[in-house]
């Protein structure tokens, strides 16, 4: 026996996306369930949220004639990055306060960023193509505010790597991939050349810088 079933595609306010109707048979399970949404959708099934009737279904090898279903039933599917999504906002915000403490907005600028790495390592702009313009636009600006700071941060790459060769010399050029934009670190030294192509905010984390006005490191 076939079931027809109605997935929506919700945001975090409930909003549908997409709509899709499909037809499966009733002794589906959640786990096949979950493949053939990610098909559709592109949610890898470790980050699908599955609702119906307003709980959550959690059992994956249930199927679909055990758990009750029947037809035009609505399944709610949401993205779990959802809740970085929502963090991604709020930090950018704080960014484009002008009010807000000075260390506030820096500190949410590289939050935002590192946020916004998860989201598209999750793949969930694929799903939610609609907020695709607000991300670029809001990490754009979280870039923005960073870059004020890079002659701070390359003073404080000058020093670091000086602390680890006093022989070798640095040197800086852009470099941009697609919408990625950031700087190369060229570290040359009597035997070797190494190159660090990162984004300020990629080396903050990989040297430990703590300030970048003051040029500090710690590792």
């Amino acid at each position: 026996m076939e079931i027809s079933l109605i997935l929506t595609l919700h945001d975090q306010g409930g909003v549908s996306h997409c709509q899709k109707p499909v037809t499966f048979p009733d002794e589906t399970t959640i786990k096949e369930l979950s493949k053939a949404i990610n098909s559709f959708w592109s949610i890898h099934e470790n980050y699908q949220e599955l609702y119906h009737k307003g709980k959550q279904i959690i059992s994956l090898k249930s199927t679909l004639r055990q758990l009750h279903f029947k037809d035009d039933d609505v399944i709610v599917v949401k993205h779990a990055a959802l809740k970085c999504w929502v963090n991604f906002l709020s930090h950018c915000d704080v960014v484009n306060d002008t009010k807000a403490d000075r260390n506030d907005r820096k500190a949410s600028a590289y939050l935002a960023i590192d946020l916004s790495a998860q989201l598209e390592s999750s793949k969930f702009l694929l799903a939610y193509a609609d907020f695709g313009t607000t991300w670029v636009q809001k990490r754009g600006q979280a870039l923005r505010l960073i870059d004020r700071l890079l002659p701070a941060f390359k003073e404080s790459a000058k020093a670091f790597f000086a602390s680890l060769d006093p022989e070798s010399t640095v040197e800086f050029e852009p470099k941009t991939v697609g919408i990625m934009s950031g700087t190369i670190a060229k570290v040359n030294d009597a035997e070797l050349q190494i190159k660090i192509v990162v984004e300020a905010y990629i080396l903050r984390l990989i040297l430990g810088i703590t300030d970048l006005n003051s040029g500090n490191f710690w590792c």
